[in-house]
Protein backbone atom coordinates (compact mmCIF):
# COMPACT_ATOMS: atom_id res chain seq x y z
CA UNK A 1 0.00 0.00 0.00
CA UNK A 2 3.09 2.48 0.43
CA UNK A 3 3.04 5.20 -2.03
CA UNK A 4 -0.97 4.74 -2.87
CA UNK A 5 -3.21 7.49 -3.07
CA UNK A 6 -6.72 7.18 -1.92
CA UNK A 7 -9.67 9.38 -2.42
CA UNK A 8 -10.71 8.08 1.08
CA UNK A 9 -9.33 5.35 3.39
CA UNK A 10 -12.12 3.86 5.78
CA UNK A 11 -11.07 2.25 8.77
CA UNK A 12 -12.85 -0.94 10.30
CA UNK A 13 -14.64 -3.13 7.74
CA UNK A 14 -17.79 -3.91 9.95
CA UNK A 15 -21.18 -2.71 8.45
CA UNK A 16 -20.83 1.20 9.02
CA UNK A 17 -17.41 1.33 7.34
CA UNK A 18 -18.38 -1.21 4.49
CA UNK A 19 -21.20 0.66 3.64
CA UNK A 20 -19.24 3.92 3.29
CA UNK A 21 -16.94 1.99 1.23
CA UNK A 22 -19.24 0.35 -1.24
CA UNK A 23 -21.12 3.83 -1.47
CA UNK A 24 -17.66 6.10 -2.26
CA UNK A 25 -16.14 3.13 -4.79
CA UNK A 26 -20.16 3.16 -6.29
CA UNK A 27 -19.59 7.06 -6.99
CA UNK A 28 -16.33 6.37 -8.81
CA UNK A 29 -14.02 7.64 -5.71
CA UNK A 30 -10.98 5.62 -4.65
CA UNK A 31 -10.73 3.95 -1.68
CA UNK A 32 -9.07 1.76 0.94
CA UNK A 33 -10.95 -0.18 3.34
CA UNK A 34 -8.44 -1.68 6.70
CA UNK A 35 -9.41 -4.23 8.58
CA UNK A 36 -7.51 -5.75 11.53
CA UNK A 37 -8.54 -9.03 11.34
CA UNK A 38 -7.94 -12.01 8.81
CA UNK A 39 -11.07 -11.00 7.27
CA UNK A 40 -13.86 -8.68 8.17
CA UNK A 41 -16.10 -10.34 10.52
CA UNK A 42 -13.17 -12.40 11.77
CA UNK A 43 -13.10 -10.15 15.14
CA UNK A 44 -16.79 -10.84 15.82
CA UNK A 45 -18.32 -13.96 18.42
CA UNK A 46 -22.42 -12.70 18.07
CA UNK A 47 -24.74 -11.48 15.63
CA UNK A 48 -27.45 -8.57 16.05
CA UNK A 49 -30.10 -6.77 14.15
CA UNK A 50 -29.95 -5.01 10.87
CA UNK A 51 -33.03 -3.11 9.27
CA UNK A 52 -34.40 -3.89 5.77
CA UNK A 53 -35.17 -0.53 4.71
CA UNK A 54 -31.69 1.94 5.29
CA UNK A 55 -29.70 -1.23 4.54
CA UNK A 56 -32.06 -1.86 1.29
CA UNK A 57 -30.65 1.73 0.31
CA UNK A 58 -27.28 0.31 -0.20
CA UNK A 59 -27.69 -2.99 -1.58
CA UNK A 60 -31.08 -3.22 -2.91
CA UNK A 61 -32.75 -6.32 -2.43
CA UNK A 62 -30.10 -7.42 0.14
CA UNK A 63 -32.19 -10.39 1.65
CA UNK A 64 -32.30 -12.58 -1.66
CA UNK A 65 -28.34 -12.72 -1.24
CA UNK A 66 -27.39 -12.02 1.99
CA UNK A 67 -26.46 -14.40 4.84
CA UNK A 68 -29.36 -13.63 7.13
CA UNK A 69 -30.31 -15.83 9.89
CA UNK A 70 -34.46 -15.05 10.14
CA UNK A 71 -36.70 -12.53 9.57
CA UNK A 72 -38.06 -10.85 12.88
CA UNK A 73 -41.85 -10.04 12.44
CA UNK A 74 -41.91 -8.57 15.74
CA UNK A 75 -40.72 -6.10 17.92
CA UNK A 76 -40.60 -6.22 21.51
CA UNK A 77 -39.56 -2.67 24.15
CA UNK A 78 -39.35 -3.24 27.46
CA UNK A 79 -39.35 -0.40 30.74
CA UNK A 80 -37.42 -1.68 33.50
CA UNK A 81 -37.00 -0.49 36.89
CA UNK A 82 -35.50 -2.21 39.84
CA UNK A 83 -38.66 -4.58 40.56
CA UNK A 84 -40.86 -4.47 37.62
CA UNK A 85 -41.00 -4.35 33.91
CA UNK A 86 -43.23 -3.15 31.39
CA UNK A 87 -43.07 -4.79 27.74
CA UNK A 88 -44.73 -3.40 24.53
CA UNK A 89 -44.66 -5.58 21.50
CA UNK A 90 -45.34 -4.50 17.84
CA UNK A 91 -46.14 -6.02 14.95
CA UNK A 92 -47.03 -5.35 11.58
CA UNK A 93 -48.89 -8.47 8.79
CA UNK A 94 -46.20 -7.23 6.36
CA UNK A 95 -43.42 -8.32 8.90
CA UNK A 96 -44.09 -11.52 7.66
CA UNK A 97 -44.22 -11.53 4.03
CA UNK A 98 -40.73 -10.13 1.80
CA UNK A 99 -39.42 -7.84 1.95
CA UNK A 100 -39.19 -8.25 5.65
CA UNK A 101 -38.86 -5.21 8.43
CA UNK A 102 -36.05 -6.90 10.08
CA UNK A 103 -33.20 -9.87 9.78
CA UNK A 104 -31.13 -11.37 12.28
CA UNK A 105 -27.59 -12.02 11.00
CA UNK A 106 -24.40 -13.57 12.73
CA UNK A 107 -21.96 -10.47 12.25
CA UNK A 108 -19.16 -12.71 11.23
CA UNK A 109 -21.05 -14.06 7.76
CA UNK A 110 -22.83 -10.62 7.35
CA UNK A 111 -19.62 -8.21 7.78
CA UNK A 112 -17.67 -10.55 5.34
CA UNK A 113 -20.54 -10.56 2.78
CA UNK A 114 -21.27 -6.62 2.92
CA UNK A 115 -16.95 -6.15 2.73
CA UNK A 116 -16.88 -8.39 -0.27
CA UNK A 117 -19.71 -6.01 -2.16
CA UNK A 118 -17.43 -3.09 -1.57
CA UNK A 119 -14.70 -4.66 -2.69
CA UNK A 120 -16.30 -6.10 -5.73
CA UNK A 121 -17.65 -1.85 -6.11
CA UNK A 122 -14.18 -1.17 -6.40
CA UNK A 123 -12.78 -0.44 -2.84
CA UNK A 124 -9.81 -1.99 -2.42
CA UNK A 125 -9.73 -4.24 0.74
CA UNK A 126 -6.74 -4.85 3.05
CA UNK A 127 -6.91 -6.85 6.04
CA UNK A 128 -4.56 -7.65 9.27
CA UNK A 129 -3.69 -3.91 8.87
CA UNK A 130 -3.59 -1.82 12.21
CA UNK A 131 -4.36 1.53 11.99
CA UNK A 132 -1.73 3.76 14.68
CA UNK A 133 -1.22 7.40 13.64
CA UNK A 134 -3.23 9.78 11.05
CA UNK A 135 -1.06 11.92 8.31
CA UNK A 136 -3.46 14.49 7.37
CA UNK A 137 -2.70 17.02 4.22
CA UNK A 138 -5.27 20.29 3.99
CA UNK A 139 -5.84 21.13 0.98
CA UNK A 140 -8.06 23.25 -1.02
CA UNK A 141 -10.77 24.18 1.54
CA UNK A 142 -9.81 22.53 4.51
CA UNK A 143 -5.64 23.97 3.69
CA UNK A 144 -6.41 26.96 6.55
CA UNK A 145 -7.64 24.79 8.98
CA UNK A 146 -5.60 23.59 12.14
CA UNK A 147 -5.57 19.86 12.25
CA UNK A 148 -2.85 18.71 14.30
CA UNK A 149 -3.37 17.86 17.53
CA UNK A 150 -7.39 16.70 16.82
CA UNK A 151 -6.55 13.10 16.18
Amino acid sequence: MSGDRYNAIVVGAGPAGSAAALIMAQNNLSVALLERGKYPGAKNMFGGSIYREPTELIVPQFWKEAPLERAVISDELWFLDQTSAVKIGFSDLRFGMEPYNKFNVLRSDFDRWLANKARQAGANLFTETVVRDLIYEPVGLTKKKKWQGLL
